[in-house]
């Protein structure tokens, strides 16, 4: 008898963020962020040196609940991706017909970039997530903005790689002229942290992370993987498209279109502006703030403006 035993790792974690409505306490809420404000972190390697990890996904562009996500073929495996097809046939049909709409209903298929770092937090004015395993290590999806500050600022020799991990990044949340959330005045710190300052973290949880195995980044996806998805996608996109109901539970921004009753209209209209910057962004601010969609609405809390030590002493207690 030639059974296969064990039982996979993130279990624990599945479970415990099924008990918490889906929310991962490890990711970096700097989303909530208020305009204006700021928050300083340092940017942690994982523990193979890797400063940050890259994927693409198909179906979040979809904006549908039931769809799910599937990592690219291509980028993942280097198989020929079907979705990625599916992008470039209607295309091709807005460049036969200069029909936009065929360019619009490309842009819903084609997968959307992530980029993840890690980072400690030193001052921060609003609460930070905190996981079970108080762990101070948390993940950062990184606005496109704020990695096109890092490119350049290293690849015009104005921080060194090596000093990067002690050189505070401050955070900082400003809106564009559209009106939406933007992080492209984000910088780096003039004075770094010396090494024998973080000390202070000896007694507390500091677990890099390993990018190569981290649980939130989806398998590599064959072409036949990503031709499932495509098949089951494009049926509940249909269903949407015909005003039938999609399922899949909690919905992304921008989902399925439903009937709205006149008290969710003027609710809406109360609401700040979504935190994304235009679609005409190669890649957008929103694509590494979809986690704040799906927060569940949390109590008010009191700001944290202490500096490095003040905040770290309050964390031991």
């Amino acid at each position: 008898m030639n059974l296969k035993m064990k039982i996979k790792k993130d279990l624990k974690n599945e479970i415990n963020n099924e008990k918490k409505g889906g929310k991962d306490l490890r990711i970096l809420n700097y989303y909530d962020l208020k305009e204006g404000e700021k928050m300083k972190v340092l940017l942690i390697p994982d523990v193979n040196g890797e400063l940050w990890t890259k994927f693409k996904k198909h179906g979040p562009n979809l904006k549908l609940p039931g769809a799910g996500s599937v990592n690219c073929a291509y980028t993942s495996s280097g198989d020929n991706c079907p979705a990625c097809q599916k992008g470039f046939d209607l295309l091709n049909e807005f460049n036969d017909t200069g029909d936009k709409a065929y360019k619009e209903e490309a842009k819903r298929w084609f997968a959307r970039d992530y980029t993840i770092v890690s980072v400690i937090v030193l001052e921060s004015p609003i609460e930070v997530n905190e996981s079970e395993d108080h762990n101070q290590v948390k993940i950062m999806y990184l606005p496109y903005a704020m990695e096109n500050m890092i490119k350049e600022t290293v690849s015009e020799g104005q921080i060194d790689q090596d000093d990067i991990p002690f050189t505070p990044l401050v955070i900082k949340k400003t809106k564009n002229a559209g009106g939406w959330a933007s992080y492209e005045n984000s910088y780096f710190a003039r004075e770094k942290i010396e090494e024998e300052d973080m000390e202070v973290f000896d007694d507390m949880v500091v677990e890099q992370y390993d990018y190569s195995d981290l649980d939130i980044i989806p398998p590599a996806a064959s072409s036949e993987d990503v031709a499932k998805w495509l098949e089951k996608a494009e049926e509940v996109d249909e269903k949407a498209k015909n005003g039938e109901s999609t399922g899949g539970g909690s919905t992304d921004s921008g989902s399925a279109k439903t009937k709205e009753n006149p008290l969710d209209r003027i609710n809406k209209k109360k609401e700040k502006a979504p935190e994304s910057e235009p679609e005409e962004q190669e890649e957008d601010d929103a694509s590494q703030e979809e986690e704040a969609q799906e927060e569940e609405a949390k109590p008010e809390s009191k700001p944290q403006n202490s500096a490095l030590k003040d905040r770290l002493k309050k964390l031991r207690k």
